[in-house]
């Protein structure tokens, strides 16, 4: 099975990504698959192919750590994309409180992961993935729209646990179920 562990954001979190989604798609600049507003989520390790022994071990790694960690305060604010701004093929929204403190989550993950075979990440920036573009029509403008939402803000929420998800692949997108949930003191 295809998993992710990740942070879900609220819905009330999940609406405003939402609104701003819409915001960004009606400028027109590039051809896109946006995340659908009941998968958008914080990812803090994609896993790829498990098997369901690894599944196990995974969830009680993350037991652990959720265990000795304490909930955080997160808020997302600036558009950006990946690889590059002139090169786009993630269009998304960063983290602005709780960066740290979710980057350290994240290290402890990577850490006890990799003592079971996974690789670790590299240079990963927290963000919320808003599309996937497919082609832009503009660069000029595009430019210009990363330029005006580099301060956009979503409100933020006290991200109290973290899940372990499968993603499977559809024609209509992905559908997202949860394997395991841990609470964060």
């Amino acid at each position: 099975m295809r998993a992710f562990i990740a942070i879900e954001l609220l819905s009330e979190t999940q609406g405003e990504v939402n609104k701003l989604q819409k915001l960004i798609e009606k400028q027109n600049l590039f051809s896109a698959k946006y995340v659908k507003p009941k998968n958008i989520h914080l990812t803090l390790k994609f896993l790829d192919e498990i098997s369901e022994e690894q599944a196990t071990k995974i969830s009680e790694i993350l037991k652990l750590i959720c265990k000795n960690s304490k909930a955080i305060n997160i808020s997302f604010s600036g558009l950006g994309s990946f690889p590059s701004q002139s090169r786009v093929n993630v269009l998304w929204i960063g983290l602005k409180d709780g960066d740290s403190e979710i980057k350290s989550l994240r290290m402890q993950i990577d850490n006890e992961l990799s003592k079971i075979g996974f690789a670790k990440d590299k240079d990963y920036t927290n963000h919320i993935t808003l599309a996937r573009v497919k082609a832009v029509y503009d660069k000029a403008k595009l430019k210009d729209l990363f330029k005006r939402f580099e301060k956009i803000n979503i409100a933020g929420f006290k991200a109290n646990k973290i899940k372990l998800i499968k993603s499977t692949p559809t024609s209509e997108g992905h559908i997202y179920e949860t394997i395991s949930e841990f609470g964060l003191s």
